[in-house]
This record gives structure tokens, sequence and C-alpha cells, in this order.
């Protein structure tokens, strides 16, 4: 039997967090055989015994890749990608949990309208509290964009022309996404989905991008401490993908740096 989605999930000493993903993963799956899931695993220090535990697990329901280099997220989704045979690609990460059966209903979103090349779904980061589902243009010099961003989510008012989905967990068009040249390799974390936001309006500008507020998922990022080292990573990235596509960094900098 074809399978009609595959989803990908990248782990770097991920085993924490990944059975329970799986659990939600299969718990929650609604279209049996027609799903498939690829790990690829970034090098992670205990990934053999992770690999058997996951193999014990679950048997022959997750295909398992251990990739030749930490090339992070961005690479490790591609090698994902490349090795999955859905058209229909869900980008999770080990710390996402499902709590609802999603697959028929996104399928039935792409299979409706074919310019529709991305979903996006509501990120909850506890029961009862909102996370962030989507970020608005950083290039748009939009006054108070972060109260701006938090209204938005709040409220669940999305407008695809300026705003793009969190890369935790997000559904793709595979023949689109590949015209598009997938991820973006040279960014080892953060800025990939803005990157992708961008290349979608330059390369496919009649492309759609839906919001279903009504499909959740839960990340478990409340707790989670920021360090320096990842708040310089992030603005490198947001840097690089400014100069790519020659957006003003000069009011980037001012706005988000200095």
């Amino acid at each position: 039997m074809g399978k009609d989605i595959s989803v990908i999930i990248v782990t770097y000493n991920s085993e924490t967090y990944i059975y329970d993903c799986l659990d939600s993963l299969f718990k929650n799956n609604d279209i049996d055989d027609r799903l498939e899931v690829i790990i690829v695993d970034n090098m992670s220090v205990h990934v053999n015994s992770m690999f058997e535990t996951i193999k014990s697990r679950y048997k022959n329901r997750v295909t398992l890749i251990k990739n030749n280099k930490n090339g992070g997220y961005g690479q490790g989704n591609n090698v994902g990608i490349n090795n999955s045979s859905a058209p229909i690609i869900m980008i999770m990460n080990p710390d996402v949990r499902l709590v609802a059966p999603i697959f028929r209903r996104a399928i039935s979103f792409f299979e409706k309208d074919d310019t529709v090349d991305m979903l996006g779904m509501k990120q909850m980061i506890s029961s009862s509290k909102k996370g962030i589902s989507y970020d608005i243009d950083p290039d748009k010099n939009i006054l108070c964009q972060i109260f701006l961003r938090r209204i938005a989510n709040w409220s669940d008012i999305f407008n695809e022309n300026i705003m793009f989905f969190s890369g935790a967990c997000f559904f793709l068009r595979k023949k689109s996404f590949q015209k598009i040249g997938m991820f973006d390799e040279n960014l080892f974390l953060y800025g990939e989905e803005y990157d992708i936001f961008c290349r979608y309006k330059k390369y496919i500008p009649n492309s759609k991008k839906v919001y279903v507020p009504n499909m959740v998922y839960l990340h478990l990022i409340d707790k989670r401490i920021e360090t320096i080292e990842h708040i310089r990573m992030m603005h490198l990235s947001m840097l690089y993908v400014f100069n790519k596509f020659g957006l003003n960094v000069n009011d980037y900098i001012r706005r988000e740096i200095i």
C-alpha cells in the first residue's frame, strides 16, 4: 500500500522525548498503513541504544536512519525527505506530541486545492497555554511586532502574506518543497521557517499556506531555557536569511539586536 503522509523527525540526544513522541503519533494515526514515520539521527551519543529501543517497541513501523554527520535541523530533515515515499510531509520535532488524529484532515486540505503547499496547526505549550504557532515577517517594519505576534496567535488571526509557521510541527507538499530547494543546509539551527517563507514567495508566488486552528499539537518548550549561544545562533541565522534575499539588514539589527 502506498503512503499518504511521511512524518520526518530529526533527533539529537533526544532519548528523553522520542518515545512519547512516537506513542502520540501511533495513538493518533487515523490513516493506518498509509502513514510513514522516518527518524533521522544527527549523531546522538546513545543512538544505538535509542534505535534498539525503537525497533523493540515499534518493529518495522519506523524507518531509522543514522546521519553521517550532524548537519543541523534542515540537513537532517532533507535526508528524511529524500528517503520518504509520500506526497505530503509532516515535519515534527521530537518534543512535539499529537493530541488528536489529524492526518485525514491534513490530506483533505492538500487534495481539495493543489495550490496549498503548507499547512500549519495551533501550537500549545501546555494543556491551557498557547504557544507561537506562527510569526510575523521581520522584514515588515511593523510597530510593536512582538506584541502583535502575541495578539495574532492568541486570536488565531493568520495572514499568509506576512506570517510563517513555527518549525516545530507542520505539513508540506513534497513536490513544491523540492521545487524551492527544500531546507537550506547553510542554516544549522533557527531561521529555516523564514527562509522557506521567503523562497515560496519568490519561486511559487501563488502558493497557499493554510492555518487550521482546530488542529492542535503540544510542544514541550514551556520550561526551556534559552542560552546566550542559542540567541546568538538565532540572530546569525536571521542575518544570513536577510542577506540572502537582499532584505534590510540594518533595520533588523536596530530592531532586534541593538
